[in-house]
């Protein structure tokens, strides 16, 4: 059950003189559809099946937040730190902008991430099993240790000098709609 309210929380962001600090909050669950959280600090939060939809959370902090199941659609997620979160479960990232983003050991496991942005987006040793990156910008990507096992990378920009650095791609299918073997 979460600990705030949207609410309580749009009240939290007019009133705070800078970035917002949620670290550790519970906000499972709530519909935080178009909130603007540039810089916030939810670090070890409780953000599963929250819905955030075309939120903005510029450079915020979400290190080790549970993100599973979240609604991140159409979100501006640029320079985010995400470093170790938990992303499973299907977490919706669709057409989201992670450019610049630290996903550095998240766990993104079945995460739907068609059409998003991932330039310059760091996922050394993120874990994408089964994840469906179809028409993801991964240009400038660092993908060192990476497991895209049974991932959808049809029509993705994933680029060449990145291919050896990846840790699997075991039953993926690749961005030309070959299966990896």
């Amino acid at each position: 059950m979460a600990d705030m309210t949207r609410k309580e929380i749009i009240m939290l962001i007019a009133g705070a003189p800078g970035p917002l600090n949620l670290t550790g909050v519970d906000l499972s669950g709530l519909d935080l559809k178009k909130l603007g959280l540039v810089k916030a600090s939810l670090i070890g939060a409780n953000l599963g099946s929250v819905n955030l939809s075309k939120a903005y959370l510029t450079g915020a902090d979400l290190r080790e937040a549970n993100l599973s199941g979240a609604d991140l659609s159409g979100a501006d997620l640029r320079g985010v730190n995400l470093r170790g979160a938990d992303l499973r479960g299907a977490a919706n990232l669709r057409d989201a902008n992670l450019s610049g983003a630290d996903l550095r050991g998240a766990d993104m496991r079945g995460a739907i991430l068609r059409e998003t942005n991932l330039t310059g987006a760091n996922l050394n040793e993120t874990d994408l099993t089964g994840a469906d990156l179809r028409g993801a910008n991964l240009t400038e990507t660092d993908l060192g240790g990476t497991n895209l096992s049974n991932t959808d990378l049809r029509g993705a920009a994933l680029p060449t000098e990145q291919l050896d650095r990846v840790k699997s791609f075991k039953g993926a299918m690749m961005p030309t709609g070959a299966r990896h073997d």
